[in-house]
């Protein structure tokens, strides 16, 4: 984690950063990642930053709409993206479980 380095593509020049598929999630609008956007003691907090799909490259993806040092997650993404959710249902529906 936190570890960066250049990578040498040969293909047209693209610019973008190299992040892992597994901090890829994938919505209505497309793809996203969870990049943190404050620390505050203990905790962090996160928000769903769309990107854009440039290439695949081995097990990541190069993409554009993220700088190169935003901190992203990789493991744990999809819960962050499920419990987002949470926050959607109306009273009525809470009250069902």
């Amino acid at each position: 984690p936190g570890a960066r380095t250049q990578v040498r593509l040969q293909a047209e020049p693209l610019s973008g950063v190299l992040v892992p598929a597994a901090a890829l999630l994938y919505g209505d609008q497309g793809a996203y990642v969870y990049r943190e956007i404050g620390a505050g003691g203990d905790s962090a907090q996160y928000a769903a930053v769309p990107v854009k799909l440039l290439l695949r490259v081995g097990d990541g993806w190069l993409v554009d709409g993220l700088g190169r040092a935003d901190s992203i997650v990789v493991q744990g993404a999809g819960v962050l993206w499920s419990l987002a959710g949470i926050s959607t249902f109306s009273a009525a529906e809470e009250e069902h479980d």
